[in-house]
């Protein structure tokens, strides 16, 4: 769906009947603290998620569930949360811990006071997908996603490891998951 075309949607369709859902950016940050939260079990994750997207909750939890992950990934399609926040199995950015950056972001670029303003979430993405490179949120990213053994100058490199580390996000996930990964990345090397 285009957004230029087509008004934004402020429902979500579970068992083919429309669900009124909260779409304001700030409610869907949130969900993000909650999904990436540690210290939650998927249970609480998933109660707290669907309490704070619905106005009116469906009779199909699982289902709704998948429509709240679909919105919430701007997409159709259902994909790791994650996903497209990773980069080598770690976050490129975090919508809570980047906020001073991302605020100075979009008030530079779109005058836009993300304090004071009312917005939808997918308006909220694509202006974040669309921040000039120029903005220090872009850069932290870039040193976050550097893949350091494309680098052959030792210097250089050795910046590059020294920034990845300064703007580091905190590793949340949970120690299934960090296993998982751990056997993933054998695999690789086998």
């Amino acid at each position: 769906m285009s957004m230029l075309t087509k008004s934004l949607p402020d429902y979500v369709m579970v068992d083919d009947k429309k669900y009124k859902i909260n779409t304001d950016f700030k409610v869907w940050l949130s969900i993000e603290s909650i999904i990436f939260d540690s210290t939650l079990s998927i249970a609480k994750k998933m109660s707290k998620v669907i309490s704070l997207c619905y106005i009116e909750l469906p009779p199909t939890l699982e289902d709704a569930l998948c429509q709240i992950i679909k919105f919430f990934m701007h997409s159709d399609e259902i994909k790791d949360v994650s996903e497209s926040n990773i980069s080598g199995g770690k976050r490129s950015f975090s919508f809570e811990q980047d906020a001073p950056y991302i605020y100075c972001a979009f008030l530079k670029d779109y005058g836009i006071d993300l304090l004071k303003c009312d917005m939808h979430w997918w308006v909220f993405l694509d202006l974040f997908k669309g921040l000039g490179s120029d903005n220090r949120i872009m850069e932290i990213i870039k040193y976050r996603t550097m893949d350091l053994s494309k680098i052959k100058n030792k210097e250089e490199r050795a910046f590059y490891l020294r920034q990845k580390k300064r703007y580091e996000l905190p590793d949340t996930r949970c120690d299934e998951e960090k296993e998982r990964d751990f056997e993933l990345g054998l695999e690789m090397l086998f």
